[in-house]
């Protein structure tokens, strides 16, 4: 269903609290690919659009990456119509980045812009103007309700890696593969302390900013946050880093492989659940002090749940093309396994203490959407709580280095150990016969991600030749993904 109405009230207490009222308003929402689509107003036209939303087009949610439409059943039947999109409470925010003028010269030349996202409803009479139940957004708050109903509260938190280009030269900005060395982070400190500052006053809390394994590559870490917070702010974070980026002189990229010798970019979910006692404290349900490894059996259950849909979850979590050639290296997935702080696994258990003790989703890509992201592993999840799954043998046979990473070719699958699909074809026909996912997600939702991945993607690349397929994904996936 449809969250409760915004209240105007929220408005005037941001303004308060920012110290002015903003000059304009966008109202954004993720769609399918995760990438940041809306419509921006004066303030002046925002407040009745924030009372009672405002009309666009529906196949806006289905678009493809460089805005393809596709030819959704139900889209077509009502001829291509518009939706009502809603402002959800609690998410409007200052975009600090935002509003400057051409010839901006200090913070009171530029204009104050908010931001509220939103979700969608059909048109009435047409489903009795009901929620858009396939909006990514949406179909995130409906697995955190699922949740809910058996105690849990879930948390999460991000960590996103990105390449940084210069505009001008189209270069990564800087070579080498410096991980973690404070003298390329001084480089660009001042990037990247304007990135945290402008989260910050967007209400996005970066807990650390890093220099990855990558030329021109970074990587921010997010705090923990509840339900669908996480994910809101995943979603600002990305937006933050493109459009100042756009205003440094760079253009940032989340593409998977940016290039045939870029590092990939990948995103790292973190996961808890945790329940309330009586007296109100909430206690980690993932940790158990009588464990060897301080797991305790919900822990174990949902990785089992995370194994048993791996392949279907891939189609969401690295959801591009381009996301495949990431997949059957070191350190990318390639088993479907699980292991206690293993990092050549792509679920990966870690237990410090009570308050500390989560599991790390390696699989997805830093290019898909977050909100599909944490539906699809709740879903996953939940399957395996739900169903008491036993945690399987941890596999053994990950890849151990760099040397060996297989050039080509492909390993089979056996009745103890599965690999992750080798191409998005694969993973979305995973998907599809996935009962588990296509119920939990959306018969509808289902249907439609696949079909706009098969015509947007796999029929326009799968023809080329190797070369030209990445002159065509650099096209689709370098700037807006």
């Amino acid at each position: 269903m449809l969250e409760q109405g915004f209240d105007i009230k929220e408005l005037h207490e941001v303004e308060k609290k920012i110290g002015k009222k903003f000059d304009y308003m966008r109202f954004s929402f993720a769609d399918f690919n995760g990438i940041a689509r809306g419509v921006s107003m004066p303030r002046r036209q925002a407040v009745k659009a924030l009372k009672s939303g405002f009309s666009l087009f529906l196949g806006n949610i289905t678009l493809g990456p460089r805005g393809e439409p596709s030819s959704s059943k139900e889209i077509v039947d009502l001829r291509f119509p518009n939706c009502n999109f809603i402002p959800s409470p609690a998410t409007l925010t200052h975009l600090a980045w935002a509003g400057r003028k051409k010839d901006f010269l200090s913070e009171t030349d530029q204009r104050v812009v908010g931001q509220v996202l939103c979700e969608s409803a059909w048109t009435a009479p047409f489903r009795n103007g009901s929620a858009i139940d396939s909006l990514p957004r949406f179909i995130l708050r409906r697995q955190l309700d699922r949740l809910e109903k058996l105690g849990y509260i879930f948390k999460s938190a991000f960590e996103v890696e990105f390449t940084l280009y210069d505009e001008k030269t189209g270069l990564p900005v800087f070579n080498g593969l410096d991980a973690v060395t404070t003298l390329v982070l001084a480089k660009f400190e001042d990037y990247l302390y304007t990135l945290e500052e402008n989260l910050k006053m967007a209400g996005v809390e970066v807990t650390s900013m890093l220099v990855e394994h990558g030329l021109g590559q970074f990587e921010l870490t997010l705090e923990p946050l509840d339900g669908v917070k996480s994910a809101d702010a995943l979603f600002i974070c990305k937006q933050a880093i493109k459009e100042i980026s756009i205003q440094r002189g760079y253009v940032a990229s989340f593409m998977s492989k940016p290039s045939k010798y870029a590092s990939a970019n990948g995103l790292h979910l973190n996961m808890s659940l945790w329940k309330k006692e009586e007296d109100g404290k909430l206690v980690n349900a993932f940790y158990d002090d009588n464990d060897q490894y301080g797991l305790s059996k919900v822990h174990r259950s949902w990785i089992a749940g995370l194994i048993k849909h791996g392949k279907s979850l891939s189609a969401l979590h690295s959801p591009t093309y381009n996301c495949y050639r990431r997949f059957h290296k070191f350190l990318a997935p390639d088993v479907i396994t699980w292991g206690i702080d293993d990092r050549t696994v792509p679920f990966r258990a870690k237990s410090c203490s009570p308050s500390a003790t989560y599991c790390e989703c390696r699989m997805p890509s830093g290019a898909s959407n977050p909100y599909l992201v944490v539906a699809s592993a709740i879903a996953a999840g939940m399957d395996g709580i739900i169903n008491e799954l036993e945690l399987p043998e941890r596999a053994t046979n990950v890849m151990l280095s760099i040397d060996a990473t297989p050039e080509g070719g492909r390993q089979a699958d056996t009745e103890s150990v599965k690999y992750f699909p080798y191409s998005l074809a694969e993973a979305l026909k995973e998907l599809e016969r996935d009962d588990l996912m296509r119920n939990s997600l959306g018969e509808e939702f289902v249907r439609w991600f696949v079909q706009l991945k098969y015509e947007t993607e796999i029929n326009v690349l799968s023809p080329l030749n190797d070369e030209d397929k990445w002159i065509k994904e650099k096209e689709l996936y370098f700037e807006f993904i």
